[in-house]
């Protein structure tokens, strides 16, 4: 019975190992995502603030264009 007993022990350690690996993969795998959600959010985060600029850049073309324009305007009438 001692040769039983003993047998189920290194099975559920073998188990208990098993399982404590498989944690260990999911943990590494969750932090591999995270840190490619991390980079993916720092690349979005840096394309808005591109977008932004560029948007400012061409309003305040724009609204120079349209000063310039209100300049002329009177010259042709």
């Amino acid at each position: 019975m001692a040769n039983h007993s003993q047998s189920e022990s290194t099975i559920a350690r073998g188990e208990d190992n098993a399982a404590s690996k498989d944690a260990s993969q999911l943990d590494s795998a969750g932090q591999a995502i995270l840190k490619l959600l991390h980079k993916a959010a720092d690349a979005a985060e840096a394309n808005s603030r591109q977008a932004l600029e560029t948007a400012q850049r061409l309003s305040s073309q724009l609204h120079a264009a349209q000063d310039r324009i209100a300049e002329l305007e009177p010259s042709f009438s």
